[in-house]
């Protein structure tokens, strides 16, 4: 019986892919981990407030405007 070339090639690449990955199990290699992020507190209370006034005023004053209409509309 013989072997068609696209058998061998399937047969070679997965044994290609499937040993470096038994060879990292075998030797258990040092997993990587996520970094730990230091705490770096709550940002303070007045600068949220004062944000937040901010844009309630660039609101209020834009609407503050009257829109111009046409004739047309």
């Amino acid at each position: 019986m013989r072997l068609s070339p696209a058998l061998l090639c399937g047969v070679a690449f997965v044994a290609a892919s499937v040993l470096p990955a038994a060879a990292a199990v075998a030797q258990e290699v040092e997993r990587l981990r996520p970094p730990i992020p230091s705490d770096e507190g709550d940002p303070p209370a007045i600068l949220t407030l004062l944000g937040g006034a901010i844009l309630v005023g660039i609101v209020l004053f834009a609407a503050a405007f009257p829109s111009k209409r046409g004739h047309q509309d």
